[in-house]
């Protein structure tokens, strides 16, 4: 995708060549490009005008239409020509740079630029962002209406300036003991305490930026933690609520003592309904690995006890939940069902068919007073 016209392209050699090759011109009318796109761009006319084959640069496939960069550029002009408002609200383009030359080809002249030098203010402000990374270059450069180039070097200069005040303030400090004459005194530079006082804002801004930093990072820490303690808490609802599901409602039901053929199913299936690994629930719901596996290919076989237990079933339920194991093995006996007893009592303990008990009684031979025994006074 083109980032500039030919006609942008054109108009800058244009310039480049009516101010004797001075770049700095040519940028600060612009607003673009920088120094060495522009000299790229000035070879190409170079090339083109020896051999006198034009240059193929920049006509690439264009991600966006005409339609859409007009509207865009009429977005910006209507609505206060701020570049981040026009991105917002449209939702493109996506870099502050293709919307400024959009603006230069189809309305120049009508972007936001400033004029003269900036203000040492505002360049330590711009700086100060960068540095401490709530802007980026370019989108501190798109407020100050310059080049994304300018601000770095603006911050590489600051830099310079805070070391030099550091190493001149520490060599003087040197001076003054090593001589140890009161008497005598060092020079100052005219910018000294312009260094110093930038020198002074960067190391401020550095340990801002590094408190800042740990800050983040013990909130990251915190918040990993929290996330961590609550996928367990998750976890172990799962568990107890799947255990629950399983064993149902029946009476003698106990969640605390399941069989390795409910604990396989209760981690599988607590393994698909979270996403997580069913190696992680195994020691959580107390299951060796070889013996989830075997159960997992145990259970794909057909259980040989399932005709079995819907007689036993049926009995139960046609003696109204009352016959017990015992009673249930004759039933079944009678029936000329051949099984035996012990069979029947664990099938029914691992699946909660436990009889209802009346409470007993407690026996007494006492029946009353008999009429021959009372006495009438």
């Amino acid at each position: 995708m083109a980032k500039y016209s030919r006609e942008q392209r054109d108009r800058a050699v244009d310039l480049y060549i009516k101010y004797e090759r001075c770049a700095a011109d040519v940028i600060r009318e612009l607003g673009y490009p920088s120094k060495g796109v522009l000299l790229s761009w000035y070879a190409d006319r170079l090339e083109e005008e020896r051999t006198g084959v034009p240059s193929g640069r920049g006509e690439r496939y264009r991600r966006y239409t005409d339609g859409q960069k007009r509207a865009a550029v009429d977005h910006y002009l209507e609505y206060g020509r701020r570049l981040s408002r026009t991105m917002r609200m449209l939702g493109y383009p996506k870099s502050k740079e293709l919307l400024m030359a959009w603006i230069d080809e189809l309305a120049p002249g009508q972007r936001k630029l400033r004029h003269g030098p900036v203000p040492e203010e505002l360049k330590r402000e711009a700086v100060v962002a960068v540095a401490s990374g709530r802007l980026k270059s370019r989108e501190a450069a798109a407020e100050l209406g310059v080049q994304d180039a300018t601000v770095r070097e603006w911050k590489r200069q600051m830099l310079a300036k805070s070391e030099e005040a550091t190493v001149s303030g520490s060599g003087k400090r040197r001076t003054v003991v090593e001589s140890k004459e009161p008497s005598v005194k060092p020079t100052v530079a005219p910018n000294a305490s312009d260094a110093a006082g930038t020198a002074d804002a960067l190391a401020s801004m550095e340990r801002k930026v590094a408190e800042l930093q740990a800050r983040l990072d013990e909130l990251d820490a915190d918040v990993e933690r929290q996330r961590r303690e609550k996928r367990e808490l998750d976890i172990e609802i799962a568990i107890r609520k799947g255990a629950l599901e399983l064993l149902g409602k029946e009476p003698g039901a106990d969640p605390e003592n399941l069989t390795n053929r409910e604990k396989t199913l209760l981690v599988k299936t607590v393994s698909e309904t979270l996403g997580v690994t069913a190696r992680s629930l195994l020691p959580v719901v107390g299951i060796a690995r070889s013996t989830y596996h075997y159960q997992l290919k145990s259970m794909k076989r057909p259980d040989k006890d399932a005709p079995l237990l819907e007689l036993v079933r049926e009995a139960f339920e046609n003696s109204e939940r009352r016959y017990g194991y015992k009673r249930i093995h004759l039933e079944l006996k009678s029936m000329g069902v051949r099984v035996s007893a012990k069979r029947i009592m664990r099938l029914m303990t691992s699946h909660g068919l436990v009889p209802l008990f009346k409470s007993a009684k407690r026996y007494s031979s006492y029946k009353g007073d008999s009429p021959r025994r009372r006495r009438t006074w």
